[in-house]
């Protein structure tokens, strides 16, 4: 009997259960049975679309070793780009289908018959692709959900529906989590929360800073498609999403670092010699116990030379810029200058002009459904809307003031020390720039005059 080998291939298997992959096997084996061929290996491509520009692993491995003969599901499973055709035609196998029947390509005609059915492949992939396009658009100037996996927090109203209703156990959490993070928590802090109610993403794993990130900047669970107004309830309001767009677009923010920080200002404190972020670190002291500290990021060695890359005592700076910010939210002045801040930036203005926008979207797309206007008139008014949309909501964001926790103005000392260290880093980013300047010679103890605060707002 004539060896031969068998690929399988599936597009989408999102939940990683390949029983696609594996009915195409079962059918590859009963057409090998009838021709008599003996099976020597399978390679199997899960969840890998054969149009896209994504690396087939398996793929490649077959061409590498060239065996007498492939036997596939369908001759789509195998090639549907072109020049993927003409690899398979380069390694000189045997293509034997369940679908299609056998391909002769050693001879010209095989060959040609092969190209030909590569390209009627590629021309349905691309038909399909504008129609399902074109059926999106249609959903989406209708408020509907257009495709993809529902996000955490919703569901379809029934099965194959393009409406979603509330998950209100998910819900809660996910505003919750959006408060956090608004209030000053990591999006490390967002996802051990989230982990430990028990919940998962959509893919079924675990919540991590990259997929918290991903689901807060997301338009669905704000209400929106396509920046449109949706027909479901909101999981976070307006106010709340450009608060969080401006938080994760924010420069100041620690996206690298893998760990929570341990210190109040880690990574927010300025080397006063030259300019790199400060980072906490312990170190032993003379009687064997250890101590925070903040040095230079870019010295690495305990203790820095005086007069080029200082460091300071961790809890001594902690606790001196905590009483200075304080002290400054205590004076009677502080919630005047805040108002006048949020005015200068015209916010109240800009979140008119968004609600304007985006209730003229959904006006537009309320006169398509009526027949009002025609498709085409449709798309352009959106196209316009939507420019005019991102411009007004980027304004928004620019003018969106101070985030200061609640009741931090109330009443400041006593919710300070009530604040999580995530939140007390948030206000300071917030509200204030520390240098740590070089220290004097012979100096000893905790010197305020080598620290120097800058206010950014109050």
């Amino acid at each position: 009997m004539k060896n031969a080998v068998i690929y399988v291939r599936i597009s989408q298997d999102r939940k990683d259960e390949r029983l696609g992959v594996e009915r195409q096997e079962e059918s590859c084996r009963k057409l090998a049975k009838r021709l008599k061929l003996t099976v020597t290996q399978v390679y199997v491509d899960n969840d890998v679309s054969a149009t896209s520009r994504r690396r087939r692993p398996a793929f490649e491995r077959l061409l590498r070793d060239k065996p007498p003969a492939v036997i596939v599901w369908a001759n789509d499973r195998l090639a549907r780009q072109p020049k993927d055709m003409e690899r398979v035609l380069d390694a000189g196998f045997d293509v034997h289908s369940v679908q299609n029947g056998s391909m002769d390509l050693t001879s010209p005609e095989g060959k040609a018959v092969a190209r030909t059915l590569v390209a009627w492949a590629l021309a349905q992939v691309e038909h399909n692709g504008r129609r399902i396009a074109a059926e999106q658009d249609q959903r989406a100037a209708r408020g509907e959900y257009t495709s993809g996996t529902v996000p955490f927090g919703l569901e379809r109203v029934a099965q194959g529906s393009n409406k979603l209703k509330h998950v209100t156990r998910e819900v809660a959490a996910a505003r919750e989590g959006a408060k956090r993070l608004i209030g000053g928590a990591s999006s490390a802090d967002v996802a051990r929360y989230l982990n430990g109610k028990g919940f998962t993403t959509r893919a079924g794993k675990p919540w991590e800073r990259q997929s918290v990130r991903t689901y807060y900047l997301s338009e669905t669970i704000a209400g929106l498609v396509r920046g449109a107004p949706a027909q479901w309830t909101p999981i976070i309001t307006a106010k709340q999403r450009v608060s969080l767009i401006k938080l994760f677009n924010d420069p100041k923010r620690r996206r690298t670092s893998p760990t929570s920080a341990t210190y109040l200002l880690s990574g927010i404190a300025i080397c006063g010699g030259c300019g790199a972020p400060m980072r906490s670190a312990r170190v032993k002291k003379r009687d064997g116990t250890k101590r925070g500290i903040y040095r230079c990021h870019r010295v690495n060695r305990t203790v820095a030379v005086v007069g080029q890359h200082p460091y300071r005592d961790a809890d001594l700076l902690d606790a001196f810029i905590s009483e200075v910010v304080v002290a400054r939210l205590e004076r009677p002045d502080v919630r005047k200058v805040l108002r006048k801040s949020e005015a200068a930036g015209g916010a109240k203005d800009a979140e008119r002009e968004v609600r304007d926008l985006r209730a003229k979207l959904d006006e537009a797309a309320t006169m398509f459904t009526e027949d009002t206007i025609t498709a085409e008139q449709l798309k352009v008014m959106t196209k316009r809307l939507r420019e005019a949309l991102e411009r007004a909501e980027k304004d928004l964001s620019s003018s969106a003031g101070v985030s200061l926790p609640p009741g931090i103005l109330a009443d400041p000392r006593a919710t300070w020390g009530s604040l999580t260290l995530a939140q007390k880093r948030a206000v300071i980013r917030e509200l204030v720039t520390v240098t740590v300047l070089p220290a004097k010679r012979g100096g000893k103890g905790f010197d305020p005059s080598a620290v120097k605060v800058e206010w950014r707002t109050v």
